[in-house]
């Protein structure tokens, strides 16, 4: 992972909901999916960073809608409309038993979650 930008005094003046957004996105460019079930941290990173932009709505300091927000990230994060569910079932305890975070997202791809 790159280290993470220092943040200078002008950025900390930005609204918080920028700040979310900025750090949403040097999270998502920060991992691969491929890295998921070896690092269970980036999973949690990238759902955690992506529930943030979602729940308080910093997406609209830059994108147009959400969805515009998750094609910004499609490219390298194909599944990350699905990173809430698949993060609320884990926070639930409600996966399978032993099932790796690339299998949950294979999952909810073909349910159509």
């Amino acid at each position: 992972m790159p280290p993470r930008p220092m943040l200078s005094v002008a950025s900390s003046r930005l609204p918080m909901t920028v700040r979310y957004l900025l750090e949403a996105d040097w999270v998502l460019r920060s991992y691969e999916p491929a890295e998921f079930d070896a690092e269970p941290y980036a999973f949690a990173q990238c759902a955690e960073s992506v529930r943030v932009v979602e729940e308080n709505g910093s997406w609209r300091s830059i994108y147009s809608s959400l969805d515009a927000f998750y094609a910004a990230y499609e490219d390298q994060h194909p599944d990350i409309r699905r990173y809430g569910v698949a993060r609320s079932e884990l926070a639930a305890g409600a996966l399978p038993v032993g099932e790796r975070v690339s299998a949950t997202l294979t999952r909810l791809r073909r349910a159509g979650a």
